[in-house]
């Protein structure tokens, strides 16, 4: 059965009350429209109160953000592996818009670190220069924060009518929307820069 109003209104409290206490990032309208939107048209039983419950989400302010994003697709994936587990580094190109331009050698960007160790996972936001070297890139310590990056991963997959739909999140909601879809698989890593002034 589909949940009442206090159970709906428990869940929005738990989950403002996480973003308080973890801290964790708002999540943008826009990606929420996205999922709203695929949900109009999915054959997913539960959308009218899944749709109600995004809707609840998008109007509060401490889980949804106006914030400007810009998308930026991983340009370069390199794979170490280390005796305390297995490091991914995921290489961004990125000037942030309206600054002026750049006359260090190489490309702007910067660097993500994917951790594995113990069935534990860290993603951090590289700022060592030595990291860098070699790579084409440079990174601007005042371009971008690891609290301006998102980081998504792009879901590919296909209906049971054989409609091809895709799903951009890091949570695997992907699986809740959408359960008709037995087939995602993660193809693109991408991450998402808050340039909101």
């Amino acid at each position: 059965s589909p949940p009442s109003e206090e159970e709906e209104s428990v869940f929005i409290s738990n989950l403002e009350n996480n973003c308080l206490d973890e801290p964790l990032k708002k999540i943008s309208s826009k990606f929420i429209d996205e999922i709203t939107n695929a949900l109009r048209n999915s054959e997913n039983q539960n959308k009218v109160q899944l749709i109600a419950l995004l809707e609840l989400i998008r109007d509060n302010e401490r889980l949804c953000s106006e914030r400007d994003n810009l998308i930026v697709p991983v340009e370069v994936k390199t794979r170490v592996e280390k005796t305390t587990g297995t490091v991914l580094r995921f290489m961004f190109p990125f000037r942030r818009p309206g600054t002026p331009a750049c006359r260090q050698e190489g490309s702007c960007g910067f660097l993500l670190q994917y951790n594995e160790n113990g069935g534990h996972v860290k993603i951090d936001l590289v700022t060592d220069d030595e990291l860098y070297k070699d790579s084409g890139y440079h990174f601007h310590q005042d371009m971008i924060t690891a609290e301006a990056i998102y980081w998504y991963v792009g879901w590919p997959g296909t209906t049971p009518e054989g409609r091809a739909v895709k799903v951009n999140d890091n949570t695997g909601w992907a699986w809740w929307w959408l359960p008709e879809v037995k087939d995602w698989t993660s193809q693109e890593f991408y991450v998402a820069c808050n340039i909101s002034k």
